[in-house]
């Protein structure tokens, strides 16, 4: 009678032989989250097509309409939300004035993220004496300005506190260089406040590899 003897396993792991491999579900987890996170932090990276925080002190870039002496968007080192400045237009009578950004390129999937602040009980209820918006046109005209947002849209909101408003600008504009204009429209109304702007578009469309220990990534 014929015995056979069974052949030996191992398993080869470079040049070492072992008789037997353990593989923990905990450091498959932990690997597949750190991969996944690397993952997630190159998917919400964003370009940023213009900042604006007034911390110069002035508004040598920004366009002033009326633009006569007297006009009411200043610089003001009392009302900001990033120290150490910001800005706001004075209320006054039968006014209609707009703070006019610097041209800016358009790619896609922008947002646009603002600070602001005003007074419901004069812009809104009681007193409806006033409109705190905000526009877009194509840089120089000739087009329209179009409205993209006003202080009536938030709901109730409270006196002189600051918000934070994002908002998405329409595929249309794409590739135009543009200006954004706050508005103020009022009679004996109040101060609005302005303060740190961002535009930002959609993450970078760039593909490059990251490595991350023996962990190799696709970010984007």
């Amino acid at each position: 009678k014929t015995c056979r003897m069974r052949q030996p396993v191992y398993y080869l792991v470079g040049k070492k032989r072992y008789d037997s491999i353990t593989i923990t579900m905990e450091a498959v987890i932990k690997k597949t989250a750190l991969l996944l996170l690397i993952v997630a932090v190159g998917l919400v990276q964003a370009d940023v097509l213009f900042e604006e925080d007034f911390d110069s002190g002035d508004l040598d870039s920004w366009t002033l309409e009326p633009g006569e002496i007297g006009q009411r968007w200043i610089i003001s080192s009392q009302r900001y939300y990033n120290p150490a400045y910001g800005v706001i237009c004075e209320e006054g009578d039968q006014q209609d004035e707009r703070l006019i950004s610097p041209p800016i390129n358009l790619t896609d999937n922008c947002e646009l993220t603002f600070h602001w602040a005003a007074s419901y009980t004069w812009l809104v209820t009681p007193h409806n004496n006033g409109d705190y918006s905000l526009e877009i046109r194509q840089a120089g005209g000739p087009g329209a300005w179009v409205s993209r947002w006003n202080e009536e849209l938030v709901g109730v909101f409270e006196n002189w506190t600051w918000y934070e408003t994002t908002i998405a600008i329409d595929d249309y504009w794409e590739g135009f260089d543009v200006q954004f204009a706050w508005r103020l429209i009022g009679d004996n109304a109040a101060d609005v406040w302005l303060d740190t702007i961002i535009l930002t578009d959609d993450a970078s469309t760039g593909v490059e590899e990251t490595s991350f220990g023996q962990i190799n990534a696709l970010g984007r």
